[in-house]
């Protein structure tokens, strides 16, 4: 059966042997070269060694499928922006992994991979990086050298910290952590200062670093289902929050230079130990919607 008319016969053999049904491939080319390659739900166990043999492949999308291990072979596609791999039985990734050092997005979320590798150090031009739902009980520190990383998604892991230099992360936008075990932040925390939109539910928080004041461009955060007790003082620095969510704590007070911050709207203080609600209220004079 023939995929693609258009290809070499070196990769149209290639695309033969991942003994796929046909409606299953989705093939994208350019000047005679397989450049994007798509099977979803197709119950795909494996990819064959000759997968190198599609040199000018940029995306190889494989979510919801059965590969077990990856071949080595596919850490030859250096040419590769973008590589889905999500909802697989993934356990590790190859030795040369690495070596994929063109990718911009990597979704490895919902296989089973307990030991990450260490080996961002050399995958500098990521921007988006999903690692949810595997076993991971730490990151590697090489995590911190993503400069260029905007999404960072860790959540329904086993984390109980994250890189001491994990203020490192300059450009990163959306952070998701929930239903990890944090204990802690670490102290660089407030360095990320592109922070937008941070998800750390679930997780076992007892307090926020000082430098968490520091998220000048934070806008929605959500605390819900940690054990914070108090929550730091000059929180007023956070200029662009809109809306705080902080259910299911140990709160007892707000910290009044809340009431500074005009752009808030949002505030969810639902099942925590708030001794006076009232007090609470006067900390907001601009309409803010509070929820006991």
């Amino acid at each position: 059966m023939k995929y693609e008319t258009s290809i070499t016969e070196e990769e149209s053999k290639v695309i033969e042997e991942l003994r796929c049904p046909a409606k299953k491939v989705r093939l994208t080319t350019e000047n005679g070269h397989v450049t994007g390659l798509e099977i979803r739900s197709a119950n795909l166990e494996a990819l064959p060694e000759s997968i190198c043999a599609l040199k000018y492949l940029r995306f190889l999308i494989l979510p919801i499928n059965s590969l077990r291990r990856l071949p080595e072979t596919l850490c030859r596609l250096t040419n590769l922006v973008e590589l889905d791999l999500s909802y697989n039985k993934l356990t590790s990734l190859p030795a040369g992994f690495a070596d994929l050092t063109g990718l911009r997005r990597l979704c490895l979320r919902e296989n089973d991979i307990k030991l990450m590798p260490d080996v961002f150090g050399k995958m500098t031009h990521l921007t988006d990086l999903d690692l949810a739902g595997n076993w991971f009980e730490v990151l590697p520190e090489s995590i911190c050298k993503l400069r260029d990383l905007c999404r960072l998604n860790i959540q329904y892991n086993a984390l109980k910290t994250l890189p001491e230099r994990f203020g490192n992360l300059i450009n990163l936008r959306d952070f998701c952590a929930s239903f990890n075990l944090l204990e802690s932040l670490p102290k660089s925390f407030g360095g990320l200062l592109s922070l937008r939109n941070m998800d750390i539910r679930y997780n076992k928080l007892r307090a926020l670093p000082e430098s968490f004041t520091s998220l000048a461009s934070l806008s929605k955060v959500n605390l819900s289902l940690n054990f914070l007790r108090s929550l730091p003082e000059n929180m007023g620095k956070l200029s662009a929050l809109k809306n705080l969510c902080v259910r299911y704590n140990l709160l007892e007070t707000l910290p009044g230079s809340l009431g500074s911050i005009e752009s808030l709207q949002k505030v969810n203080l639902s099942h925590n130990k708030i001794k006076s609600r009232d007090e609470v209220r006067k900390i907001f004079v601009n309409g803010v919607l509070i929820r006991f």
